[in-house]
């Protein structure tokens, strides 16, 4: 099985040949994390999938001329649920090969200021958003935007794995500390972890809801979004209510 370290090397070596550069930290942990997320870094698969060296579950579509490999996968449905249907991935002779090919499906295909770009700021929510806009995955929830929140809240735990405990990248580094009147993609990505508006203003709802998560989870209430509050609501399936 491929570890954490041996996901991160692969991907900073793909990123380096693909682009005959150093690859951003925010691009190594962001592509890692996509695989981890997709097929548990081409692991996850299992009967005809297995060995495919698929990083990120990639379907074929017209233009793939390589290998292939029948699977099941799912689609939306309006109710929130997911309807299961086969189809055709691609199948690469190693695992270096499936890692480049991740970065051109994932990053280059998509345009360089759309994916690579949220990654290379390490906006988290802004990959999710923009894989979900280009077409990259359809997801699972009743809206588009019920879709975005629940890749990034999986993304944001590929990305835990992938970078493990005591890496160089850690969750202050990805999430770093906001407060009342911060503004940014930081601020969208707290207001996604509380079920708010995502305009980005931390203001005073803002403030009043993380006090509220703060409180039922038993961190220090001040209102402050730092390393031990990220770290909560990204390992965490409950959210507090709008009111």
């Amino acid at each position: 099985m491929t570890t954490h370290a041996e996901a991160r090397a692969l991907a900073t070596e793909a990123l380096g040949q693909r682009f005959g550069r150093a690859p951003h930290p925010g691009e190594v942990v962001h592509l890692a994390g996509i695989s981890r997320l997709e097929s548990s870094y081409g692991d996850g698969w299992k009967g005809a999938g297995r060995g495919s060296n698929n990083m990120g579950a990639i379907q074929c579509g017209a233009k793939w001329k390589g290998d292939r490999f029948q699977y099941i996968d799912t689609t939306p449905q309006s109710d929130g649920t997911s309807k299961r249907y086969v189809t055709s991935f691609r199948k690469y002779p190693t695992s270096l090969d499936g890692w480049l090919d991740l970065v051109s499906v994932a990053y280059v295909n998509r345009g360089r200021e759309t994916v690579r770009s949220a990654a290379e700021f390490q906006d988290t929510l802004g990959v999710s958003t923009e894989l979900h806009r280009t077409g990259y995955y359809e997801g699972f929830g009743k809206t588009v935007d019920d879709r975005i929140r629940n890749h990034y809240r999986q993304l944001a735990r590929a990305i835990k794995d992938a970078t493990g405990a005591g890496e160089s990248v850690k969750v202050k580094q990805l999430y770093p500390t906001v407060r009342r009147g911060s503004r940014g993609e930081v601020v969208k990505i707290l207001q996604a972890e509380l079920r708010l508006a995502r305009d980005g203003i931390f203001g005073p709802i803002t403030e009043a809801m993380l006090r509220d998560y703060q409180h039922e989870h038993r961190l220090t209430i001040d209102g402050v979004a730092g390393p031990k509050t990220w770290l909560a609501l990204i390992n965490d399936d409950y959210v507090p209510e709008a009111a």
